[in-house]
């Protein structure tokens, strides 16, 4: 299953609106319009499929991509 690097979902949901909410053990990003939050582990490695799906979910994503 395709993943991504912590710091690109963090790009991506910052280019989509998200905004940070607040940082501890992870990012817990909010969007203002979606009323959703997506929580992302700091850092830059891989995650693994199972916290990007839930990533994936929570930001409206299809995924895995095709």
């Amino acid at each position: 299953m395709n993943t991504m690097k912590a710091s690109e979902i963090r790009a991506q949901l910052e280019r989509e609106g998200w905004v940070v909410s607040r940082s501890e053990k992870h990012i817990t990003y909010w969007h203002p319009v979606l009323k959703r939050i997506a929580r992302v582990p700091h850092g830059r490695k891989m995650v693994s499929s199972g916290v990007m799906i839930s990533i994936a979910k929570a930001a409206g994503w299809k995924w895995p991509p095709r």
